[in-house]
């Protein structure tokens, strides 16, 4: 199965085929591979000889999977590599071998784990089989690459300072980070609600799980 980091990590939408190359320079209906419906085929001759996708993301993602749907009846035995890159010419691979697709059942489909890396195009390259072949879907597992944002604040209300803001601190503010400081009081003598438990009651730690925000606790908060 495709795994992912977090909630947020789910299938990459309105993905767009950008070219489309045959080693015998003979193939059809290259979008029909992100069209969302597997009956229909990226069809391509001389499946021996392979063939390949290039895929526009539409904003750099950060891709942890992708799932192909062979053919219906002119399978093609392997993924032979996925690339990754920023502007569909330079490409990083992320493979480094052929993956074997099903080829028992026609449109039977494939989950490839893939190690987690950034991109806004994907190339795939498929090979080997019958004459013709044919593919029937291409999607990607993913979330939106956002770079890291830290934030350090202080609140002596949990929930008035952080619960009922998460939204604006996800969607607004794009926090990646927040380095909360002395959630009570910064007096030491009168701050009873630092440490990890307070958060924990509050679910605090859940929300910011779910959202893929990092928590990082200051040295004495941690300890007390």
């Amino acid at each position: 199965m495709i795994a992912g980091d977090g909630l947020k990590t789910k299938a990459i939408p309105n993905l767009r085929v950008v070219s489309a190359e045959a080693a015998s320079g003979q193939y059809s209906h290259p979008e029909n591979a992100v069209d969302g419906n597997p009956a229909s085929e990226f069809r391509f001759a001389w499946a021996n000889g392979g063939a390949s996708l290039v895929i526009d993301l539409g904003k750099p993602r950060v891709l942890f999977g992708a799932r192909i749907v062979n053919g219906k009846s002119d399978q093609v035995f392997w993924v032979r590599e996925i690339e990754v890159g920023a502007d569909g010419k330079h490409w990083r691979r992320l493979l480094g071998r052929e993956v074997n697709l099903p080829m028992w059942r026609g449109g039977d489909m494939l989950d490839i784990s893939l190690p987690s890396a950034v991109g806004r195009c994907v190339r795939v390259s498929f090979g080997g089989g019958r004459e013709p072949g044919a593919i029937g879907e291409v999607a990607f597992l993913g979330q939106e690459n956002r770079p890291e944002r830290h934030l350090m604040c202080w609140s002596s209300d949990i929930r008035k300072g952080f619960l009922e803001k998460m939204d604006y601190l996800d969607s607004s503010l794009g926090v990646t980070d927040l380095w909360p400081d002395y959630v009570e009081t910064a007096f030491p003598q009168t701050n009873r609600s630092s440490g990890f438990k307070i958060w924990e009651d509050t679910g605090a730690l859940k929300q910011f799980r779910r959202r893929g925000i990092r928590y990082w606790l200051a040295e004495r908060e941690a300890f007390t």
